[in-house]
C-alpha cells in the first residue's frame, strides 16, 4: 500500500464464496457513517489461511479503494464490502 492509499479489509468470506472471488476482481465499499456514499475498489489480496470467525472458516480480503475516496472516509470505519461476481 502507498501512503493515502486506502483499504478495506473483510474477514467474513465463507470458504463457500472464495473460490468465487479472484484478486483483480470489482468491489463496492460502503461505510455505516457515509450513508449514500458507494466507494469503488478492486480486490489485491486473499489470504491463502483461512481464520475462524464466529464458528464459521473465513478469508480475510483487502480491497484497495480507488484514489480519491470521500474525504470523511477515516481507517476503522464499519464498512459492507461487496465483491462483484465475475
Amino acid at each position: 500500500m502507498t501512503k493515502g492509499q486506502v483499504q478495506a479489509r473483510t474477514i467474513d468470506l465463507t470458504e463457500l464464496d472464495v473460490v468465487c472471488v479472484q484478486v483483480g476482481q470489482p468491489a463496492v465499499v460502503t461505510v455505516d457513517a457515509l450513508p449514500g456514499v458507494r466507494l469503488e475498489g478492486r480486490v489485491r489480496r486473499i489470504s491463502l489461511e483461512a481464520v475462524d470467525y464466529r464458528g464459521d472458516v473465513t478469508y480475510p480480503v483487502v480491497v484497495e479503494l480507488v484514489e480519491g475516496s470521500h474525504p470523511g472516509l477515516r481507517w476503522g470505519m464499519t464498512a459492507l464490502v461487496e465483491i462483484e461476481a465475475p
